[in-house]
């Protein structure tokens, strides 16, 4: 799974042209491509974390606002254009935290970090121009935990044709409020059968319900068949962050697996840093859900395929063996008759 992941990540860099300064990485990468600005986040001196995490994490007040900045460079010779966009942090369908506006909204806070946030909609920098963004935090109610959001700035360029390149650097934001002191813990909500992508999967839905960013974590999901034990689907994940308040999905591949229908127990499995906990709940995978999963799992049809027509072979050898043996005694009979 990890391999597939990290070559997933790759490709989807280098096809956006985007770097990304999450909310656990400590220096910033640069954009693929030719790059059209660069950013510098400056980060304040009582940043929890030190000076040097790359992103901004910090103690919010009910009463006072913050405010921040990130020096824009326009190394070109040309002129450009860069926008802006503030959005709430969210988990990606490959448990990884993510801070793309175009996926649904949290909906597990209510007074979300991004509606906090002020900054310009268009910064222009002229040839060889820098300047300051300044973001301003507003004050907001008393809030316990953390809250997660992240800025976007954005360039895109036009090359002959109709090629357009896009350059995004993402800034995370993480706002502290008063200390958690009661955890609900991760929990499931439910699962569903589907194609993500061409890759059919069973899908268990997830949520952290806490205002509080979980990391180093370990997250195995299984599904063993209340019947028949040795039907069983499983996944895990290390080193998983989870951003506070957020739903999403851990997709557990099937690979050349056939999806079995019947009840199932549902066992989720977490440690992290923060904590630690085991969730159980039953299931149903039905008739119909399995035969739709299993008819467009082209793994597990390719898989099928190979096994019938193996197995065809190795009876055709064992009939041939049988009927040389049964021959070659039937002359040995005959023979002896004569």
């Amino acid at each position: 799974m990890k391999k597939y992941l990290i070559l997933f990540v790759l490709g989807w860099s280098f096809w956006t042209s985007t770097t990304t300064v999450n909310a656990k990485e400590v220096v910033s990468s640069k954009p693929q491509g030719n790059v059209t600005f660069t950013i510098l986040p400056e980060i304040p001196a009582d940043n929890i974390g030190g000076p040097y995490s790359g992103y901004f994490n910090l103690k919010l007040s009910p009463k006072k606002e913050r405010k921040v900045r990130i020096k824009v460079l326009n190394p070109t010779k040309k002129a450009l254009v860069v926008k802006t966009n503030v959005h709430d942090g969210l988990m990606s369908d490959q448990v990884i935290p993510s801070y793309q506006h175009q996926m649904t909204p949290n909906k597990l806070q209510p007074k979300p970090l991004s509606e906090q946030i002020q900054v310009v909609k268009t910064i222009k920098l002229a040839a060889g121009e820098r300047k300051w963004v300044t973001i301003t935090i507003k004050p907001s109610a008393k809030f316990v935990g953390q809250k997660a959001a992240a800025i976007d700035l954005i360039s895109e360029s036009h090359n002959a044709g109709a090629i357009k390149n896009r350059f995004v650097y993402t800034v995370a934001i993480i706002g502290q409020g008063s200390q958690l002191t009661h955890y609900q813990k991760l929990d499931t909500t439910k699962i569903e059968t589907k194609l993500v992508g061409k890759k059919s999967a069973i899908v268990v839905h997830l949520k952290n319900p806490d205002p509080l960013y979980l990391t180093k974590g370990r997250l195995k999901v299984s599904l063993v068949n209340k019947k028949w034990s040795f039907f069983k689907y499983s996944d895990t994940k290390k080193d998983v962050q989870i951003v506070p308040s957020v739903y999403f999905k851990d997709n557990l591949y099937l690979g050349k697996k056939r999806l079995v229908p019947g009840v199932y127990r549902l066992k989720l499995s977490f440690k992290s840093a923060e904590y630690q906990v085991n969730r159980y709940r039953y299931v149903e995978i039905t008739k119909d859900q399995a035969r739709y999963i299993n008819a467009h799992n082209a793994a597990y049809l390719l898989h099928r395929n190979q096994i019938l027509v193996i197995g065809t072979g190795m009876m055709l050898i064992i009939l041939m063996v049988v009927y040389y043996i049964w021959r070659k005694k039937r002359i040995k009979n005959d023979k002896n008759t004569i």
